[in-house]
């Protein structure tokens, strides 16, 4: 659940401006990765790897809407899976 929190507290962080689209990527991309051989591990490894994959066009094209759709994707993704 620390993990669930951390990703959460990232993606705030970013809508709330701390971050730029590429510090977003960075961050995002380091974060701890929750334990594969939990069902929650699972399901946001999944999550994780499509909001990079998604982040990587925002990044290339400094993006911020799209990276804000990220970041909404992802609380939401939290948010259903707490």
């Amino acid at each position: 659940m620390d993990r669930l929190m951390h990703l959460l507290g990232l993606c705030k962080s970013y809508k709330d401006g701390k971050y730029n689209v590429e510090e977003f990527y960075s961050r995002l991309d380091t974060a701890l990765k929750p334990e594969p051989e939990t069902e929650i591990g699972k399901k946001m490894i999944s999550i994780i790897f499509d909001a990079i994959r998604e982040l990587d066009d925002a990044v290339f094209f400094n993006d911020e809407k799209k990276a804000n759709e990220v970041a909404d994707i992802l609380i939401n993704a939290i948010h259903k899976i707490q």
